[in-house]
């Protein structure tokens, strides 16, 4: 029985390592929730995401994986007009195939609301509020990419 469960661990980590790329600069606490975005297309572990979502996305990810610090708050922070365009553009599309609509324009209008409070943030300076905003954005992103029928 042992046997059995140390193969389906080790199964689980291996396909943990494998979707997350081998290595991230993300935080061991952000690794295991978060590696997907890793090394993946958006195809490969997104599904078919709305390109304005995917467009989001290529803004989000470089700077959710970056080592956390004054360089990947700074990055972030000189992006919010990027965040901006693009969580218009989100709000702005049709909702997906098979997505509620008002679900949909729920979560779009939150996605736009934390990229408000990111930009509050930034401005504040604050490292704990930006971590706080910055969290807070990247799962208003997962929700949409749910509804997109993406993988959380």
């Amino acid at each position: 029985m042992r046997t059995g469960i140390a193969i389906v661990l080790a199964s689980l980590f291996a396909a943990a390592t494998a979707c997350s790329g081998g290595s991230s600069s993300a935080p061991a606490s952000s690794q295991a929730a978060e590696g997907h975005h890793e090394g993946a297309g958006h195809g490969e572990h997104h599904g078919a995401m709305p390109p304005e979502l995917a467009s989001f996305h290529d803004v989000l990810a470089p700077r959710w994986h970056a080592p956390e610090g004054e360089q990947r708050q700074k990055d972030t922070c000189t992006a919010i007009p990027d965040f901006q365009t693009n969580a218009d553009a989100v709000a702005k599309a049709a909702p997906p195939a098979g997505a509620d609509a008002g679900v949909w324009t729920l979560a779009t209008t939150d996605l736009g609301a934390r990229v408000d409070d990111l930009a509050a943030a930034c401005q504040a300076g604050a490292a704990a509020q930006f971590q706080t905003a910055f969290s807070a954005l990247h799962e208003s992103f997962h929700r949409l990419m749910e509804l997109a029928g993406g993988r959380k």
